[in-house]
């Protein structure tokens, strides 16, 4: 419990009172004796944190009655939140707000109660802070509404409560993210039941974020919610920056989203800039189906990523000991130096468990000869 408050970076020893440390521990009995004893329980440790605050987050209900019986502000702030936005229990959630706690209050952040736990996937808290009247078209100071968090969170079942609610729900945030962009990007991975909901509720599938992406480049790693996206008319060939959802597929991967966009029409390049990239991801990732189409593509197996890094330089940095194979039949200089001036061989020794067998293969083949 005590290493979990330090990672959550609710609690620290410095200057804690054995209020906090009853509080953090769960210890009724004990933070009740010490409020007889004239303890504060507005007293904050080194964090800034109450004990509040601390009892709050671990869903212990009787400690949270217990200090507000005490006089403990339900609102006092905490590193930029109320008790409220560290809720994790809906029951905890249900006596602050009959306390008194503020429902629409907004974080330094410009989150509210709601945002935090859309974000955060849950659906019942969400649920009951509706139910007790929070507001569901606000934003926050990125520009993002509660369905940009919810769909952050990932969770079907809110997000299709907030489009019920009357949730702000195809509206673009302050880098022209749509929720359709971000669903799956705090709990991943995207799923489709909240892509297919976004689309009902009018998020368009093909439009671009501030960095020229659609949301089938973005949520490229689930092949569901790809295929949810390419039957509603996302384009698989759509141009994301410079590289195309295949790219993005490689990234991540994913071999069944792959298959599945080029099912659906997505070519592979066959040169260029957006080749050579594809081709150096597939290598590093260990696509080697992937990377034969795109050699018989046409897409030089020596081409460099932009940071004159080649495809085999990538599967030597990754152990892809099937992909190094395969560029060598077809001509790969194993000498080629990176810009930072290191060859294949040298990035092989960096590998971990198919280092010796990597490091032999390019040590026995030759470099290719200039013409």
């Amino acid at each position: 419990m005590w290493a979990g408050w330090f990672a959550l970076g609710l609690w620290s020893c410095s200057a804690s009172t054995a209020l906090h440390v009853a509080a953090a521990g769960g210890d009724v009995a004990a933070a009740e004796n010490a409020v007889k004893s004239g303890a504060n329980v507005e007293a904050r440790d080194g964090g800034g944190t109450t004990p509040l605050g601390l009892a709050v987050a671990s869903g212990n209900v009787a400690m949270v009655r217990l200090l507000i019986d005490h006089g403990a502000d339900v609102n006092a702030r905490q590193q930029g939140k109320t008790p409220l936005m560290l809720v994790d229990h809906a029951d905890v959630a249900a006596l602050l707000i009959e306390r008194g706690g503020a429902i629409d209050a907004v974080s330094d952040d410009g989150l509210t109660a709601l945002m935090f736990a859309a974000a955060a996937g849950r659906a019942d808290l969400a649920a009951l802070l509706l139910e007790r009247g929070a507001r569901a078209d606000v934003r926050d100071r990125s520009g993002k509404t509660v369905m940009h968090h919810a769909a952050m969170g990932n969770s079907p079942a809110l997000t299709g409560a907030l489009v019920a609610a009357g949730g702000v729900a195809n509206a673009i945030d302050g880098e022209k993210q749509y929720p359709l962009h971000l669903v799956g990007a705090r709990n991943g991975p995207p799923s489709a039941a909240v892509v297919a909901t976004l689309i009902r509720a009018g998020n368009p599938v093909d439009a671009k974020d501030g960095e020229g992406r659609t949301a089938l480049c973005r949520l490229a790693s689930s092949e569901a919610a790809a295929r949810v996206l390419i039957d509603a008319g996302a384009d698989p060939n759509a141009d994301c920056g410079g590289d195309g959802p295949l790219l993005f597929a490689a990234a991540a991967g994913n071999r069944e989203t792959l298959a599945l966009l080029m099912e659906r029409g997505a070519g592979l390049p066959t040169g260029g800039p957006a080749g050579a990239r594809l081709l150096c991801v597939a290598a590093e990732t260990g696509l080697t189906d992937l990377v034969s189409k795109l050699l018989a593509s046409g897409v030089a197996v020596d081409a460099t990523d932009g940071g004159d890094a080649t495809a085999l330089h990538r599967a030597c940095m990754r152990d892809r000991l099937d992909v190094a194979r395969l560029l060598l039949r077809h001509g790969a200089d194993p000498q080629r130096r990176a810009s930072s001036g290191a060859w294949p061989g040298e990035s092989a020794a960096t590998c971990s468990a198919e280092r010796p067998a990597m490091r032999e293969l390019i040590d026995e083949t030759p470099a290719r000869k200039a013409n």
